[in-house]
C-alpha cells in the first residue's frame, strides 16, 4: 500500500451499537529516525569542518559562519520533520458514529463525531499530496489524512465507504 502506517485495522460487525466496528490509524512516513538524523549531520560535518578550514586559509573567512549557520538550520528542518511525523489520526466507527480523533505534531489533541447514516466520503481528484479526503455530514467537511497520497486516500476511502454501507444495510435474519 505504500508508505502510508495503517494499524489496528479492526472490523466486527456486532449489535451493540457502541461496539467498535472498525478503526484504523492514520500516520505520516518518515524514512529517517532521529539517530539516522544524527548520523547524516556526523557525515556532514566531516566534509564541513576541513572545507571551512579551507575557506579559512584562503581567506573567505566570511564564508565560516555562513556555512556554520547552514547545517544549524538543515539539523532544524530535520527534526521539524521527524516532529511532523508524530501526528496520528484515528477513525473509528460504530453503529452509532464515525469519529476522528487527530494528534497534532505539537500534542494538540481534535474530535470529530459524524453520524454515519449520513456521512459521505469523498476523494478529490487532485494528483499528489493536493488531493484531499473528505467527510462530509450536514454541510460540515473535515479533511482527513493530509500526509497521504492519493492512491492511499483513495485506499482509506474505499475502506470507509465498505463500512457505511455496511452499516446503512439492514441485518438480515431478525
Amino acid at each position: 500500500m505504500g508508505p502510508m502506517s495503517t494499524i489496528d485495522i479492526a472490523y466486527d460487525r456486532t449489535d451493540d451499537p457502541d461496539a467498535c466496528l472498525f478503526r484504523t490509524e492514520l500516520r505520516p512516513h518518515r524514512s529517517s529516525t532521529l539517530k539516522g538524523v544524527h548520523i547524516f549531520m556526523w557525515v556532514l560535518a566531516v566534509f564541513w569542518v576541513p572545507l571551512s578550514v579551507l575557506f579559512i586559509m584562503i581567506g573567505a573567512w566570511p564564508v565560516f559562519p555562513f556555512m556554520g549557520v547552514e547545517i544549524l538550520l538543515l539539523y532544524g528542518l530535520l527534526r521539524l520533520n521527524l516532529r511532523r511525523g508524530t501526528e496520528v489520526e484515528t477513525i473509528a466507527v460504530t453503529a452509532r458514529e464515525l469519529s476522528v480523533e487527530r494528534v497534532t505534531h505539537w500534542g494538540r489533541h481534535h474530535r470529530w463525531a459524524f453520524q454515519p447514516q449520513w456521512l459521505q466520503v469523498l476523494v478529490d481528484e487532485t494528483r499528489g499530496r493536493g488531493s484531499r479526503l473528505l467527510l462530509r455530514s450536514h454541510g460540515r467537511s473535515l479533511a482527513i489524512g493530509r500526509f497521504l497520497t492519493l492512491e492511499e486516500k483513495t485506499s482509506v476511502a474505499n475502506q470507509l465507504k465498505q463500512v457505511l454501507a455496511d452499516l446503512r444495510k439492514p441485518a438480515l435474519g431478525t
